[in-house]
């Protein structure tokens, strides 16, 4: 059997080194992807935001704003996704009215299912997208950084108490437990 070609992906995460981590991982399973600089390059431009302070959403509305701007004319024109904290604290819908320019919104809420949300808009089955879950190191994260250093998501979100982080969301929940009843002592302190 012939192994799958690479996908070209050109990425842009913003924000805090959780979103760093959610992109890395989001590489390890799309499968056998290869990083471009280039977007014009790429089949795939994807851009994690961050929407927890004003100046973090004009960073991120300029660059989905700038990417599409530098795709628009290209013949092999990448499909462009965002992501992040942006999609979630704003809601797909209404930035999908604002920037029509986007070809897919991956909202917060369904985080688990991006993977499959992008193979299926780029048309790629689980065959051509390889494994690269198993094979890459640290849980399929695909480190986009030098050797010898990478971020880790832990339970840092908790410093964040505004509500407006996905993180610190995601936590708060999941420190509450299923039952409602704190699965940590230090969880009715969150808020």
């Amino acid at each position: 059997m012939k192994k799958p070609s690479p996908l070209p992906v050109w990425v842009l995460s913003l924000g805090c080194a959780k979103n760093r981590v959610d992109t890395e991982r989001l590489l390890g399973q799309l499968g056998n992807v290869r990083p471009v600089q280039s977007i014009g390059r790429s089949k795939l431009a994807l851009i994690n935001t961050c929407g927890f302070i004003e100046p973090a959403v004009r960073e991120s509305v300029r660059a989905i704003l700038d990417a599409a701007a530098e795709i628009a004319d290209n013949k092999r024109r990448p499909l462009l996704a965002v992501a992040g904290c942006m999609v979630g604290r704003y809601g797909m819908r209404e930035l999908a009215k604002e920037m029509p320019e986007v070809d897919l919104w991956l909202p917060t809420e369904k985080m688990l299912l991006w993977p499959q949300m992008l193979q299926q808009a780029l048309g790629r089955s689980s065959e051509q997208a390889g494994s690269r879950i198993i094979s890459t190191p640290r849980g399929g994260r695909y480190i986009m950084q030098e050797a010898g250093a990478s971020f880790v998501k832990a339970t840092g979100a908790a410093a964040n108490t505004s509500g407006n982080c996905l993180h610190f969301r995601l936590f708060r929940q999941f420190a509450r437990g299923i039952s409602g009843k704190p699965a940590f002592p230090s969880a009715g302190r969150l808020g």
